[in-house]
């Protein structure tokens, strides 16, 4: 199954926040002459994306939370202001080996205008 979140606008107040509040000291999140305007961290974008997803519609009822991250590979930088969206790739479930919950293996790819700027294995908890 493929479902699409909304979408939302990641401002560069979100960036500078985010930038300011994780304590990113690394040039390429600062401004220069060199770099104007700096891409938001990877890592934020994983945040906003969790945050997407949870308000997409046709989610499976019952996922109670994100156990894994396996792989992510990032694409084009995120520079604000960018509307983003994540495309989400649902497999089938997998029942845990207490049979009580099941393991919901997905695929998020967050997208814009720009191009793909993440794509992340996830496997997410949830009820039978």
């Amino acid at each position: 199954m493929v479902l699409n979140s909304p979408e939302r606008l990641l401002t560069v107040s979100d960036r500078d926040q985010l930038i300011k509040d994780a304590g990113y000291i690394h040039a390429l999140f600062k401004p220069s002459d060199v770099n104007p305007e700096p891409p938001f961290p990877g890592e934020a974008l994983l945040l906003f994306a969790g945050g997407l997803v949870e308000q997409t519609a046709g989610l499976p009822e019952g996922i109670l939370a994100l156990v894994e991250i396996s792989t992510v590979t990032f694409g084009s930088m995120a520079v604000p202001p960018l509307t983003v969206h994540v495309e989400l790739t649902i497999e089938d479930p997998i029942p845990t080996p207490s049979g009580t919950k099941v393991i919901w293996p997905m695929t998020w790819v967050m997208l814009s205008e720009n191009g793909d700027h993440f794509t992340a294995s996830i496997k997410m908890l949830g009820t039978r």
